[in-house]
């Protein structure tokens, strides 16, 4: 874990946290089989939040298809929400490289 300056919309600050390996996701799920814990791993990956969201009452297959190929999953949202972060940040930096050659031509701004 590491807490790094970010570039985000919304904080200054990012905790960079490593991502879980595949015994420790599996635990999420412990009564699937070694096949479906591949599928759920594979998809998921080893993000803790997507793994929790998984229900035992379920099938590996009929929890993929809730939780990820369904319109408004959470993978589609976390999707949008990084482009819209990474856009703002975008527009922010290209903003302040306009203003700054509005207000003082001869000050260098940093490159988007």
């Amino acid at each position: 874990m590491k807490l790094v300056m970010s570039d985000c919309l919304f904080t200054d600050y990012l905790i960079h946290l490593d991502e879980l390996d595949f015994e420790t996701a599996s635990q999420f799920y412990p009564e699937y089989s070694l096949s479906d814990r591949l599928k759920i791993y594979s998809l998921f990956g080893g993000n803790p939040f997507f793994n929790s969201l998984t229900d035992s009452d379920k099938t590996a297959d009929e929890n993929i298809i809730e939780l990820a190929v369904k319109k408004g999953s959470y993978p589609e949202y976390e999707v949008n929400l990084i482009l819209l972060i990474k856009s703002a940040t975008l527009w922010r930096k290209r903003y302040f490289v306009c203003l700054c050659s509005v207000q003082a031509p001869s000050f260098k701004a940093p490159e988007p």
